[in-house]
């Protein structure tokens, strides 16, 4: 519920920052029982309500490391740009989800991809191993990319 429901107010851009903050604060005491889904939503809604939240980030953080193995890879996308437009610096969690990422970037749609690359690219990555996986699923999706 927290998740989900951090997750519809970034969607419907609702600037509530007492119902934020409240939401945040449970979610910090909480954040061990989310599952990879809930992480990667917080994570995304925190950002992209540009939420500065460093001790919710730096816990979710931590769960993310944990449970990363469980993300899909629109977890991982979303999770890794919400840690670029956050500015957050986690060498620790940009290795592993770049690592997940590398094996499961097959499954990465093209949002997913563009949405990788450029957290990649922001966050000054080197991986040439996945950038290089990456621009070959870019290339075998590109008619599916958007304008």
């Amino acid at each position: 519920d927290l998740a989900n429901t951090m997750w519809a107010l970034a969607t419907l851009e609702v600037q509530n920052p007492d119902l934020i903050q409240m939401l945040s604060s449970v979610s910090l005491r909480k954040a061990g029982d989310f599952k990879p889904r809930d992480l990667a939503n917080t994570m995304w809604a925190l950002a992209t309500l540009r939420v500065q939240s460093p001790e919710l980030v730096q816990m979710l953080s931590s769960e993310c490391l944990r449970k990363v193995e469980g993300f899909n890879a629109q977890d991982l996308a979303n999770t890794m740009w919400a840690l670029a437009t956050l500015e957050v610096q986690n060498p620790d969690l940009i290795q592993m989800l770049s690592s997940v990422s590398l094996r499961k970037a097959g499954d990465f749609k093209p949002r997913d991809l563009a949405n990788t690359m450029w957290a990649l690219a922001t966050l000054r990555v080197q991986s040439p191993e996945l950038v290089q996986m990456l621009s070959s699923e870019c290339l075998r999706k590109v008619e599916g990319f958007n304008a």
